[in-house]
């Protein structure tokens, strides 16, 4: 295994947290997703 696979194995390729969606306006508004948080590893994402 190269020492660039070594690194990156315990490092994720992108972390988010906090995500929120809506649909809708006005009355209709509705929140589909709260407070989502997401960490992918290298591999992961295709």
């Amino acid at each position: 295994m190269s020492s660039a696979a070594v690194a990156t194995d315990h490092h994720p390729a992108i972390v988010s947290s906090g995500l929120s969606k809506w649909f809708g306006e006005g009355n209709a508004r509705m929140k589909a997703v709260d407070e989502v948080a997401l960490a992918a590893q290298f591999g992961d994402l295709r």
